[in-house]
């Protein structure tokens, strides 16, 4: 047997289901335009609107960025005060996700943590690459900080967050903070981020998950945000190969144990602990990338959530 065929028999038959249905999909619109499997991929992931859990209030904004307008939307949840900021950078590749499919993971987060939830409609790769998708995440970033108090946010409690290459960005975004010192951030959360753009093939062929993040497809990925291969030696690209961790805002990195970009993340945590920066690693064991806004796993999903209220609390404790 081998090594991943014994890792697919941890999974549970919901997870196992999903990931066939997840290959059947997106082999079926492998033929198809960028856009219409972005469209694809959006139907795939959007929950109704009846089906999101209530949140105080939602509301959209345009920011002006050096590469032109960005929408942000605002998730605000039904507390009073000033509130804590986590800005939220989503997952896709840098060429998939919107803001759109990111409702149900940011409203969660708002509820549950009480912070103010901006998430940021950064432009997508290939037709946009690197550095572009980084700038708008930057300059929508820094909008937000310096506007913090007219959106009920405290500018002095700004988490940068994402997931998967989302993470990359935020990651990406806080050594930019640190480097050109027009703004700061007091946090980073990073979801199962992906923080370098070099690939050990042996990482995925031994996840079970490679059925949604396969060897090809992060290939692809990389290939189409980079114009290339030499921007991945930025640590604006690749914050594993950052000469300098000292500095960054404190970290929470989370992982899942079927995910091929669990290395990456330890790796971080670990460079980041080297150079004295205060961080927390948790790898959630039983689940697949992408495990907190997916339709699987849900006791876990709970106990990453109430883990991350809980470090947003000791932020300012």
């Amino acid at each position: 047997m081998s090594t991943s065929t014994s890792c697919a028999a941890h999974l549970d038959s919901e997870t196992t289901e999903f990931l066939r249905t997840f290959a059947e999909t997106f082999a079926a619109i492998a033929h198809l335009s960028i856009p219409e499997q972005r469209l694809t991929i959006k139907r795939m992931f959007s929950v109704p609107e009846e089906m999101l859990e209530p949140i105080g209030m939602k509301e959209d904004k345009v920011v002006i960025g050096r590469n032109g307008p960005i929408n942000i939307r605002l998730f605000t949840p039904k507390k009073i005060g000033v509130l804590p900021v986590i800005i939220y950078y989503h997952r896709g590749g840098w060429v998939y996700g919107s803001v759109d499919e990111s409702e149900m993971i940011c409203r969660k987060m708002a509820n549950e943590t009480g912070a103010l939830v901006a998430a940021v409609e950064y432009r997508l790769a290939p037709e946009f690459p690197f550095p572009i998708p980084l700038e708008d995440c930057y300059d929508a970033a820094k909008w937000i900080v310096s506007n913090a108090s007219t959106l009920k946010g405290d500018p002095e409690k700004v988490i940068l967050c994402g997931e998967s290459m989302g993470g990359n960005l935020a990651a990406a975004v806080a050594l930019m903070c640190r480097d050109q010192k027009e703004f700061s951030v007091a946090a980073q959360l990073l979801i199962y981020p992906a923080l370098i753009c070099e690939l050990n093939r042996k990482n995925y062929e031994e996840s079970p998950d490679k059925s949604l993040l396969s060897y090809e497809n992060v290939q692809f990925f990389i290939q189409s945000y980079l114009s290339s291969p030499e921007k991945g030696e930025s640590p604006y690209a690749s914050p594993l190969k950052s000469d300098n961790f000292s500095g960054l805002p404190s970290c929470f990195i989370i992982t899942a144990e079927h995910d091929a970009l669990k290395h990456e993340g330890k790796q971080y945590a670990e460079a980041l602990q080297q150079a004295n920066v205060q961080v927390r690693y948790q790898c959630y064991s039983g689940v697949i990338h992408g495990f907190l806004d997916l339709p699987l796993a849900p006791t876990v999903q709970n106990q990453a959530l109430a883990d991350i209220k809980a470090w947003v609390a000791s932020l300012w404790s």
